[in-house]
C-alpha cells in the first residue's frame, strides 16, 4: 500500500530494499547455520544468534575485484617523410 500510494522516494527505497534485499539474505541463514553455533534453532538465544548472523551477513562488504590492467596498443610505426 505504501509503495504504491507515498510520494517519498525514501519510502520507495527503503521499501524496495526489503523485498529485494533484506528479505532474502535473512532466509539464507537457516537452522542449520544456529546449530553451526552451537544453539537451538527455536529458542531464544538462537533466535538472536540468527538474527546476529543475519546482521552480519548484511554488513560483510564484497570483495573488492582488481581490474586487469590494459594492455597498451602497439604503437604503429610510422615511415618517415622526404623533403
Amino acid at each position: 500500500f505504501l509503495l504504491m500510494r507515498s510520494a517519498q522516494r525514501i519510502v520507495h527505497d527503503r521499501i524496495k530494499n526489503y523485498l529485494q534485499k533484506y528479505l532474502p539474505a535473512s532466509q539464507e541463514i537457516g537452522d542449520r547455520e544456529v546449530l553451526l553455533g552451537g544453539l537451538e534453532p527455536h529458542t531464544s538465544k538462537g533466535e538472536r544468534l540468527r538474527e546476529t548472523l543475519i546482521v552480519a551477513h548484511l554488513d560483510a562488504r564484497p570483495k573488492k575485484v582488481e581490474p586487469e590492467p590494459e594492455a597498451l596498443p602497439v604503437p604503429v610505426p610510422v615511415a618517415p617523410t622526404r623533403r
